[in-house]
């Protein structure tokens, strides 16, 4: 599945989550140099291209190769085995990630 594909799922699957927060995940391809904003405001998440942000902040921001990132999006790597594994670069509210990504059951650490 493409990046863009895996990132509009990504956002659908956002709207189903108790705790989403005000606020924006900034993902950036590295090997094609293409940006993407999920802002997560509300029960109705939405991608977006580019690194335009719409007002809403910035809480997580999450670069890497678009395969690896997709592939985390759609559940074929495990999260934290991909940012053992190297070339995911991750900073922000990092505990407002973890517990997103448990939620949506793509990771797997305690």
């Amino acid at each position: 599945m493409t990046i863009d594909k895996s990132l509009v799922a990504f956002a659908g699957r956002l709207g189903g989550v108790n705790l989403v927060k005000r606020g924006a995940i900034h993902v950036r391809c590295t090997d094609t140099n293409e940006e993407y904003i999920l802002d997560g405001t509300g029960k109705h998440a939405k991608m977006t291209a580019g690194s335009g942000i719409g007002g809403a902040p910035v809480l997580v921001r999450v670069a890497g190769p678009s395969g690896v990132l997709a592939s985390i999006m759609t559940g074929q790597k495990e999260a934290s085995r991909a940012f053992i594994a190297g070339g995911l670069q991750v900073s922000g509210d990092l505990t407002y990630l973890e517990s997103l990504l448990k939620e949506l059951g793509l990771l797997n650490c305690q």
